[in-house]
């Protein structure tokens, strides 16, 4: 049997004879030679039929683009002036001297190489070319590097890795269940795990000290910025006779460092990992997952301007309500059209308008100062801490409406200003969450966190709440 050369491994076979085989991704016909393109897995190489090799070379005239060939040549370098630094192997080619067609293609709905936008309806409608695709490829590399770390990691802390079933019995997590109908038990369903949270509390009480798996999530919920309906994967872990919360946090956090910094080649904003109180968070961020990679805080003036006469700050803080604000620099600069379609992206957040001031070089401007006194205006200034050039957002309703509105707004800004620095993580431990929150949709109140977690306080707490 033939050994098959991979395409990265040619660099290191010049003078020998090989066997490829791939994809062809380009053909050339310069009438003396034939080039072709060939990929595979690990990348490109270049292929040149000659046509004294007759029977390959008529081969090599039918050949178009995603043909699956099989060739066998000789590796040589390159004349210096025909290396193509474009791609790892472009000091050689391989001279061939038997040439396969093991499958041909039709014509490609999107060229395979293209490194520009694809329609995503017609990528899923073609998955499988959507695969051989560099970016795909790598993707699905750096996954494997991910999953391997990770891995790796664990099992140098002793955690076991165990693999839990995936039809089971329904339990509460804060999402509906995908229901899958028994055969032997007819009305009776399988519930896919949101998580599995009874079968690591399970292996805990069975003694088994660590436990950790990349485990699938099933959750029928709708769509999200940060998680895809239906099925997700999550590092899942559990440990034994843990006294608190911090013992994970620093048993974990030197993983999470290691695969922000060494795997996914990011900077980290600190070494020093914060730990936030989730009510903190909400209030500063107005997010339970909040970006630190600049400022723009939101700021209570609640105190201050609870004797304002405007009316809209006015009703809000009369009905057990907030007024906050957030300082955009470089705001001023916004037209009065960006200012309108912020004004939009709130009212989707759930705001009812967006009032604002801008500290133009020429003073203070705005819709409402009429509605301030020069004291309160001031206020807002000296305790937002904004400078000319700025502009100052503010939120009036429901506290808990002004923080998601807010902090919406604030990301929004950010991704305006190009504030946010692709390069750099910022990490953080959101602690504290809240047990249970009031559905305002179903007037009822639920789980805002999984309901198997030890309440802070223990069950006293619940006596005391």
């Amino acid at each position: 049997m033939t050994e098959r050369t991979l395409a990265s491994q040619t660099l290191e076979k010049v003078g020998q004879e090989v066997t490829l085989a791939g994809w062809a991704s380009s053909s050339r016909d310069h009438g003396g030679l034939i080039f072709i393109d060939l990929r595979d897995h690990t990348g490109l190489v270049q292929l040149t039929i000659n046509p004294e090799q007759s029977e390959a070379f008529r081969s090599a005239e039918t050949v178009r683009d995603e043909f699956v060939l099989q060739v066998t040549g000789k590796v040589i370098a390159r004349d210096e002036s025909l290396v193509n630094p474009n791609i790892p192997t472009g000091t050689v080619e391989v001279v061939v001297e038997k040439l396969i067609i093991l499958n041909k293609s039709d014509a490609l709905p999107f060229p395979i190489m293209h490194q520009g936008e694809i329609n995503e309806e017609l990528r899923l409608k073609y998955r499988f070319l959507d695969l051989r695709r560099d970016k795909m490829q790598r993707r699905l590399k750096r996954l494997d590097e991910f999953n391997t770390a990770m891995r790796a990691y664990m099992h140098s802390r002793d955690f076991v890795e165990v693999t839990t079933p995936i039809l089971a019995s329904s339990s509460p997590e804060g999402a509906r269940d995908y229901l899958v109908p028994s055969r032997l038990h007819p009305g009776h369903f399988y519930a896919l795990p949101q998580a599995p949270q009874q079968f690591k509390q399970l292996l805990m009480v069975g003694g088994l000290p660590k436990y950790f798996q990349i485990a699938p999530c099933f959750r029928d919920e709708d769509p999200r910025a940060d998680r895809h309906p239906g099925e997700f994967y999550q590092l899942d872990l559990e440990m034994s006779f843990v006294q608190n919360g911090e013992q994970v946090l620093q048993e974990i956090e030197p993983l999470i460092k290691s695969l922000a910094k060494d795997l996914a080649g990011k900077n980290l904003l600190s070494e020093d990992v914060p730990r936030i109180p989730y009510a903190e968070a909400m209030e500063k961020y107005g997010s339970d997952k909040p970006d630190l990679r600049f400022g723009m805080e939101l700021v209570d003036l609640t105190k201050e301007l609870s004797s304002t006469e405007f009316t809209v700050f006015a009703s809000a803080i009369k009905s057990g309500g907030a007024v906050k604000a957030i300082c955009a620099p470089g705001g001023a600069k916004l037209s009065r059209s960006q200012i309108d379609e912020l004004t939009e992206f709130a009212k989707q957040s759930g705001a009812g308008g967006l009032a604002y001031i801008t500290l133009a070089e020429e003073g203070i401007k705005s819709p409402i100062l009429k509605f301030l006194s020069e004291s309160e205006q001031q206020i807002s200034v000296e305790k937002t801490g904004a400078k000319t050039g700025v502009i100052i957002f503010f939120g009036a309703d429901d506290r808990k409406v002004v923080n998601k509105v807010l902090g919406n707004l604030r990301s929004r800004i950010a991704d305006d200003f190009e504030l946010k620095d692709p390069n750099t993580v910022a990490l953080a431990w959101i602690v504290d969450f809240p047990l249970y929150e009031y559905d305002e949709k179903n007037k009822k109140v639920d789980f805002s966190h999984n309901p198997f977690s030890w309440p802070i306080g223990g069950m006293e707490a619940f006596d005391n709440t």
